[in-house]
């Protein structure tokens, strides 16, 4: 598990995912696990058949965030670098699922 350098978020601030395919789409996390994929089920869904149905889920208390890789068929990158297990977010963060550019953002 990558575990950032940076102190955890002071309560109160919202983390969201925002997609780099022009829809200005945004999705605000909410406090729990927060699953993101193709599938209709999941909490954010990204319509890009390089994404499994459940590809990878962000775990948010209100101060950090954590990603994990469901066992997805094509991987999740954060920054270029591959995630096997999981991976503290950090504010500007770029995750990588199929063709599809999200950033991580907190405010």
């Amino acid at each position: 598990m990558h575990i950032a350098t940076y102190p955890a978020y002071a309560p109160g601030h919202i983390a969201a995912l925002l997609p780099d395919d022009g829809s200005g789409r945004a999705f605000q996390l909410l406090v729990g696990t927060n699953v993101v994929g193709r599938g209709f089920d999941t909490a954010f869904r990204l319509a890009d058949p390089g994404v499994s149905r459940q590809h990878f889920d962000i775990r948010w208390d209100g101060h950090t965030a954590v990603l994990v890789d469901l066992g997805s068929s094509n991987g999740t990158t954060v920054n270029g670098i591959r995630i096997d297990t999981s991976w503290q977010l950090v504010h500007g963060d770029q995750i990588r699922v199929g063709s599809t550019l999200v950033y991580f953002n907190v405010g």
